[in-house]
């Protein structure tokens, strides 16, 4: 990540913004996992519970970019938002932003084959496309839609497997520091 500039909120939170660029060099699709909030590290073991909250523990975020577009799932209680890349894929936010609350120059992001809930790929339990285009570029202008509402009716999807789910389990192929860079320069001023 090529960070662009620090936003601050009220401390000691901040949001990073910069250039991310998220690759798949492997022959197959692949999720990429980091932390919702960069400076809460994602948890040791790939097991993630959902927390006891009522309703669907998984939001949807959806950008158009030039070459296809990009869905980003965030799983509330658990502090991690996922990307599913194509085989070889390659997906560039021009300005993308990352919550934490202190100064990070890294955080870490986990390769995964698999994301399952209660035993379902995560791609087949949501109602709405998660494979992002092959070779996509996300512009700094451009916003989000939510994947969780439906502009029809005007409400919450309602399309949901109706089980609760207890827990999604991440299939690590590896594990890796990524670093913000521009961070320690910016901290330094």
């Amino acid at each position: 990540m090529e960070l662009k500039a620090i936003r601050h909120g009220k401390p000691p939170l901040r949001w990073y913004s910069g250039r991310l660029t998220l690759e798949n060099h492997a022959d197959r699709p692949r999720w990429l996992v980091f932390p919702y909030s960069i400076s809460t590290p994602l948890q040791a073991e790939p097991v993630f519970t959902a927390d006891d909250s009522p309703g669907i523990p998984f939001g949807g975020s959806g950008y158009r970019g030039e070459g296809g577009d990009v869905v980003e799932v965030r799983m509330y209680g658990s502090n991690f938002s996922a990307f599913h890349l194509a085989a070889h894929g390659r997906v560039v936010f021009e300005r993308y932003g990352l919550e934490a609350w202190g100064p990070v120059e890294r955080f870490e992001v986990w390769e995964v084959a698999e994301l399952r809930v209660d035993g379902r790929p995560l791609e087949d339990w949501l109602p709405y496309p998660t494979l992002s285009g092959a070779d996509v570029i996300v512009g700094p202008n451009v916003k989000s839609s939510n994947l969780d509402w439906n502009p029809v009716t005007h409400r919450g999807r309602k399309d949901y497997p109706a089980e609760p789910v207890q827990e999604v389990r991440a299939e690590v192929v590896r594990r890796w520091p990524v670093e913000i860079v521009g961070a320690a320069e910016q901290h330094a001023r």
